[in-house]
């Protein structure tokens, strides 16, 4: 009942009031004026932390740096990335409220272990699918399901557009 009243709801806007996203606009909002969005230039600068806890583990796991000098160095760096995102919110004025290896078609398996897991690509992987638990090895399907990853980001780019319409709309009452 809660879907259909909202699609109703979004018919009568759609109808009322037509398409009002434009996402030129709105990067071209950014580009003009990127510190006017703290929040994606946090994102951007949110990869400088990364990669020094990165290093820092890749240094600890060799060797060079002690456990006790990487747990001081480990702390600083989370007080940074805990502090950073309220200094800039504060001094910046705002305007604004993993796939396998394939080989000849299919899929491969690597087994990956310890220090071997200390990559970008790794870290990457992990800060865009995230879990609650780290594993180094997970299961995965022999193929990429590509009918299941189109549906799958079509339903995201649909719900994204639709959130961006209706507050779009919303912001010119």
């Amino acid at each position: 009942m809660l879907i259909l009243s909202n699609a109703r709801l979004f018919l009568e806007n759609l109808i009322k009031y037509g398409i009002l996203v434009d996402p030129i606009q709105i990067i071209s909002l950014f580009l003009k004026d990127p510190y006017s969005w703290p929040a994606l230039c946090l994102i951007i600068v949110s990869n400088t932390f990364v990669i020094v806890t990165l290093h820092i583990e890749r240094k600890m796991a060799v060797g060079v740096l002690s456990e006790r000098f990487g747990l001081v160095l480990h702390t600083v760096n989370l007080i940074a990335i805990l502090s950073f995102p309220a200094a800039v919110v504060l001094t910046v004025d705002s305007m604004t409220p993993a796939p396998g290896l394939k080989e000849n078609g299919e899929a491969v398996q690597s087994v990956v272990v310890y220090p071997g897991n200390l990559t970008y690509k790794d870290m990457y992987y992990f800060l865009f699918a995230p879990t609650l638990c780290y594993e180094l090895n997970f299961p995965r399907s022999p193929r990429i399901r590509k009918r299941f990853l189109l549906r799958r980001m079509f339903e995201m780019l649909f719900l994204i557009q639709l959130q961006v319409g209706l507050v779009q709309q919303v912001s010119q009452f």
